[in-house]
């Protein structure tokens, strides 16, 4: 996206831009951020000189692949990605994290173990991950933006993990209580309004860095279908 910028004759900056998005700007990191024609006229007029970001990304979607379904289960990996619903985007910024599930004293449980014997080979890597847990969530700390809005698949399982494990290591968490989302929600809402959604994986299945870029991707995609921009 382009920005042209020219004086008139009382030094005063005009405004022009190509017929592209006339919401949105790209701050100094390459994030799409939303600006009105009002808003930046008025930062000109208060001298300006420059774009400023006026908006990151705070929307994070996390997905853990595990040793159980109860929030005490032992973390085999964890991946995460930045996006935004209201605009569609999903950053290239990423983490990801394969972890020394077997010495982190969680819940094993065993009926999950043969689960993961039948998956692809792709996926089983992640059980030979070596981080250790309280590195791993000390990292995804410092990864996460401020005040962001964490996303599982699933109100009781990605985020009430984490959580747990924070607990457990006396590390505090990273985010507000009341900016946790649920995938699972969001589907569920899409579904009694527009039907079935089809939903195919990206990647490979069960790692966890795929299944976050693919969770994101279908949440901006039924979150602007269902608000009517598309």
């Amino acid at each position: 996206m382009k920005y042209h910028w020219s004086h008139d004759e009382s030094g005063c900056c005009g405004y022009e831009r190509s017929e592209e998005d006339l919401e949105t700007i790209l701050d100094s990191d390459g994030l799409v951020s939303p600006i009105s024609k009002e808003m930046y006229d008025k930062r000109i007029q208060d001298g300006y000189n420059t774009v400023e970001p006026i908006m990151k990304l705070r929307h994070v979607m996390i997905d853990l692949e595990t040793m159980g379904t109860v929030p005490e289960m032992a973390i085999v990996s964890v991946g995460a990605v930045l996006f935004d619903p209201r605009l569609g985007k999903i950053d290239k910024k990423t983490f990801y994290r394969e972890l020394d599930w077997e010495s982190q004293g969680r819940f094993i449980d065993p009926d999950t173990q043969k689960w993961w014997e039948g998956q692809n080979a792709k996926a089983k890597d992640a059980l030979y991950g070596l981080e250790d847990l309280g590195d791993t969530l000390n990292e995804l700390s410092e990864w996460l933006p401020a005040d962001c809005k964490v996303w599982g698949n699933g109100s009781t399982f990605d985020i009430s993990c984490l959580e747990h494990a924070y607990r457990q290591l006396d590390i505090a968490i990273p985010w507000k209580f009341w900016n946790v989302r649920d995938c699972r929600t969001v589907l569920d809402m899409y579904e009694s309004k527009r039907g079935g959604f089809n939903k195919q994986t990206g990647g490979t299945l069960h790692n966890a860095l795929d299944d976050a870029k693919y969770q994101a991707s279908y949440i901006n995609k039924m979150w602007r279908e269902l608000l009517g921009d598309k």
